[in-house]
């Protein structure tokens, strides 16, 4: 299977915003739940408002992540980008600001293409490319153990971190912090 890992510009808003609406979840989302300062008032946003912050974003030129193409067609997204463009992770976690931390926030492939190895596939290569943007640590923050529901991984399941060599520096009451420390 192709598969190639492109980095969110503004050419390709059109990519995402269509991703995100072929999926049931994206397209409630946006992947803005980082960017909406509390929990609380990302849920009590509508579908409509949380993609009026990702329209807000596009028109400062936020571009925070990489699209996932296979055969030409966007088929997953990777929301990373600097940790502390994120305060909400910083808070949610009690973690202290850290300039050189990356953090991989949000993580989705869509369902026809799950189960056939593209997750690492995608994961790697976003690590590969954060590495090479100069980063010196990312971190990640899957929910604990298995078994989750598709919906509630948006972060990507915990055994993806974990085989990618991440380790464990703490724990919110249902997520996991993961670290790994990149080498040049």
């Amino acid at each position: 299977m192709d598969l190639r890992l492109e980095r969110l510009t503004k050419d390709r808003e059109d990519d995402f915003l269509a991703l995100m609406a072929r999926d049931e979840h994206g397209g409630q989302c946006w992947c803005v739940a980082w960017w909406v300062p509390t929990w609380d008032e990302y849920v009590a946003q509508s579908p409509a408002q949380h993609h009026q912050v990702r329209d807000d974003l596009f028109a400062r030129d936020v571009h925070d992540g990489y699209l996932a193409y296979v055969d030409g067609a966007a088929v997953g997204w990777v929301q990373a980008g600097p940790r502390d463009d994120l305060p909400k992770i910083a808070e949610t976690f009690s973690l202290a600001p850290d300039p050189d931390a990356w953090a991989i926030s949000c993580f989705m492939v869509l369902a026809p293409y799950r189960g056939q190895g593209l997750a690492r596939r995608i994961f790697a290569a976003a690590i590969d490319d954060i590495r090479a943007r100069g980063a010196s640590v990312v971190e990640g923050y899957p929910l604990h153990g298995t078994g989750h529901e598709a919906e509630e991984v948006w972060t990507g399941p915990q055994s993806l971190y974990v085989a990618a060599g991440f380790t464990e520096r703490g724990r919110g009451p249902r997520r996991v912090v993961y670290r790994l420390e990149l080498s040049a």
